[in-house]
C-alpha cells in the first residue's frame, strides 16, 4: 500500500499583477481626489457665503439703529470693530475656511467697500447691485481692512477662481474671476456698483453741433474722404479754480485724484468706413487734413499725449482706450465698430490709483438709425482697462492748455453722424 502525500504551496502576486493593482488604485485616486477637493471647496463656499450673509445682516442692523447711516471709517481699526457688538467676536464669522489663516474680528478675511463709509442709506440708489463686502486678498494689510479700488491686489478669487460678495440689500453672490483678468473690470462688466457718489466740479461746454445729438456732428461724403475736428477747453480743474484749462493734478502732493468723466455719445454711420474719437487733455496738435487723405488721428501716434476714446471700423476696429503711447491701449473688438454697430451709448471713464488704472465702461442705451447696425442689444456693457506706469499721466493731466478734442472721419457715399451730451467731470468719493 502506497502513501500519497499531496503538497500545495501558497501562490503570491506576481510583480506584474502588483503593478497593475497599484496602477488601478492610482487611476482611481486621480479621478476621485479632484472630486473630493471640489466637494470640499463647495462646502467652504457655503460657509463663506453664510459668513458674509451674517456680516451683511449685522451691517444693516447697525444702519437701521443709527438713523439710516453707514458707520464711519474707523481708520486705524478694522471695519468689523463697528459691528462686533452686534454680531459678537465669533472668529469663525470673520474667517474664510479656504483662506484658513486664523482670521478674527481684528483681522477679517472680508473687505468692506470704503466708498460706503459714513453715507446715508438714501445715497445708495442701487442697493441690490452695490457691493458691500467681498473676499479680500490675503496680501491686503490696510489697518481698516477696507476695499477701495477692487483690483486684484484687494479682491481674492480664492473660491475656484471666483469671489463671494454681499450687496447692500443683504443678498450674497458668487462671481467668476478667471485667472489673468482684472477683478474690478469683471465686477463692472457684471453690472456691480462699486462707488456711491461723485462730486461734479465741471460740465464741459460742447460745440453746438455736437450737443445737438440729432443730427449731431455730421460728415457727408460722396466717395472721398471727409473729416472734421473740434476742440473745447478743459474746464478748470478742482485744485486751481479759475485757471483756463485747469490743472487736474494736486500740485501740493503731485498726486492724481480719483476722477469720473461721464457723457452720452451718439455714433451712427451708414455702413461705410469711419472713426470717432473723443480725447481728454488733448494738446490740439492734430491739424485738419485734406479730403481724400488718411487722417492723422486714424493711425495712433506714440508721441500724441492724451486720453483717447475711439469707436472705429478702421484701425483697431471696435471700442478702444489709449493713452500716453501706443503700448498703453486696449480694444474691445466689434463693439462700437461703428459702421456695423450704431447707437447711443453712456460712457464712463474712471481715472484711479494715481492715474495708473483707467477704466472705460460703455453701455448701449439706444439703437442707431440703421437696422443692420444694431448688432448689440440695448443694455450691453463693455469695460476696457489700460494701466499707465506711475507718473506717465502727470504731465498730461497737469497741462493747463490742454482741451477736449472731438474727431470724426468718414469715407464712402453716405457719411456719418456724431453727437455728445451731458459731459460731466467729477471727483469720485
Amino acid at each position: 500500500m502506497f502513501n500519497t502525500r499531496i503538497t500545495t504551496s501558497a501562490r503570491g502576486f506576481t510583480l506584474i499583477e502588483l503593478l497593475v493593482v497599484i496602477a488601478i488604485i492610482a487611476l482611481l485616486a486621480a479621478i476621485l481626489f479632484p472630486v473630493f477637493a471640489k466637494a470640499r471647496e463647495k462646502s467652504f463656499q457655503t460657509t463663506c457665503m453664510n459668513n458674509q450673509r451674517q456680516l451683511a445682516t449685522g451691517i444693516n442692523m447697525y444702519i437701521q439703529d443709527n438713523e439710516e447711516m453707514v458707520f464711519p471709517n474707523p481708520v486705524s481699526k478694522p471695519w468689523t470693530s463697528q459691528i462686533s457688538n452686534i454680531i459678537g467676536a465669533n472668529a469663525t464669522i470673520y474667517s474664510c475656511p479656504t483662506q484658513n489663516n486664523g482670521a478674527s474680528d481684528a483681522a477679517p478675511n472680508y473687505g468692506f467697500n470704503s466708498h460706503l463709509f459714513a453715507h446715508p442709506y438714501a445715497d445708495i440708489t442701487q442697493p441690490s447691485l452695490t457691493v458691500m463686502t467681498v473676499d479680500q486678498n490675503a496680501t491686503r494689510t490696510g489697518s481698516n481692512y477696507a476695499v477701495t479700488y477692487f483690483g486684484n491686489a484687494e479682491v481674492s478669487n480664492r473660491h475656484g477662481y471666483g469671489t463671494i460678495l454681499s450687496c447692500v440689500d443683504g443678498h450674497i453672490a458668487y462671481l467668476s474671476l478667471p485667472a489673468g483678468t482684472d477683478s474690478r473690470q469683471d465686477l463692472l462688466l457684471a453690472g456691480y456698483v462699486l462707488t456711491v457718489s461723485i462730486t461734479p466740479f465741471a460740465t464741459v461746454t460742447l460745440p453746438s453741433n455736437l450737443a445737438a445729438m440729432t443730427p449731431g456732428f455730421n460728415v457727408a461724403s460722396s466717395g472721398n474722404f471727409s473729416a472734421n475736428a473740434e476742440y473745447t477747453s478743459m474746464p478748470p480743474g478742482p485744485f486751481l479754480p479759475g485757471l483756463s484749462g485747469g490743472n487736474y493734478v494736486n500740485s501740493a502732493t503731485n498726486y492724481i485724484p480719483e476722477y469720473d468723466f461721464e457723457f452720452d455719445w451718439m455714433a451712427i454711420n451708414s455702413g461705410n468706413g469711419c472713426t470717432y474719437d473723443i480725447n481728454f487733455f488733448d494738446p490740439q496738435t492734430t491739424t485738419p487734413i485734406p479730403s481724400g487723405s488718411n487722417p492723422a488721428w486714424d493711425t495712433w501716434d506714440s508721441s500724441y499725449t492724451s486720453i483717447q476714446i475711439r469707436a472705429s471700423r478702421s484701425n483697431s476696429a471696435g471700442l478702444s482706450l489709449k493713452t500716453v503711447n501706443s503700448a498703453i491701449s486696449r480694444t474691445i473688438q466689434n463693439f462700437m465698430n461703428v459702421s456695423q454697430e450704431n447707437g447711443i451709448y453712456h460712457v464712463r471713464l474712471e481715472i484711479l490709483n494715481n492715474g495708473t488704472n483707467l477704466y472705460l465702461t460703455v453701455t448701449k442705451t439706444a439703437n442707431g438709425g440703421y437696422a443692420y447696425g444694431n448688432t448689440w442689444p440695448i443694455g450691453t456693457t463693455r469695460v476696457v482697462l489700460v494701466q499707465p506706469s506711475p507718473g506717465q499721466l502727470l504731465p498730461v493731466m497737469g497741462n493747463p492748455s490742454n482741451a477736449v478734442g472731438f474727431y470724426i472721419d468718414s469715407w464712402g457715399a453716405d457719411g456719418a453722424s456724431y453727437g455728445v451730451k451731458n459731459m460731466v467731470l467729477a471727483l469720485e468719493n
